[in-house]
């Protein structure tokens, strides 16, 4: 973490860094923070879900979120590629976390379609499950036959945001 100034913030991690030993989440291109200092993280963990860590204010997982400080988000899609990944985290106004990004469905070698997927997630970062179908809700895509093409190209182009009466608006590209 940085200063104002651009120098690191002694007091966040170790020298201002904060390097976790963790399994947990393979790849992460998203970050929010919540008005109580809580740092989120969010990406895909080695199971192909949408994985989401939450930091504390020093740097260390806080176990106050979804006691491990770790949540997962289960589409129903296992593959060995990372098929479902968070783009961009959002937290509401009431601290529920609105979670987007790209959910890839493998049939065979060969096929796969390309969905967005969106989760909310309680503020104590479990799932909610008065939200959508227990919890997450699915955009559906194109059809596509590289997963890799649709994870590295697409999952980078995708937003979300809601509106004052709390209607949620997902965009994204595809190809």
């Amino acid at each position: 973490r940085y200063n104002t100034d651009g120098t690191l913030d002694e007091s966040f991690g170790t020298n201002g860094k904060s390097l976790l030993a963790t399994t947990s989440l393979s790849y992460c291109d998203a970050v929010a923070l919540k008005d109580n200092g809580q740092i989120l993280l969010g990406g895909t963990d080695p199971n192909s879900q949408f994985c989401i860590m939450a930091l504390d204010n020093a740097g260390a997982l806080d176990a106050t979120f979804n006691s491990t400080g770790i949540s997962a988000v289960a589409f129903g899609v296992v593959d060995s590629f990372p098929a479902s990944h968070i783009n961009k985290i959002l937290v509401l106004s009431d601290e529920k976390i609105l979670v987007a990004g790209h959910v890839i469905k493998r049939y065979d070698s060969f096929n796969s379609k390309d969905y967005f997927g969106v989760a909310r997630l309680l503020a104590d970062g479990t799932i909610d499950n008065t939200f959508g179908n227990n919890g997450t809700t699915i955009i559906y895509g194109t059809e596509s036959a590289e997963v890799l093409d649709i994870v590295y190209k697409r999952g980078r182009n995708i937003n979300i945001r809601t509106q004052s009466d709390g209607k949620v608006i997902v965009c994204g590209t595809s190809d």
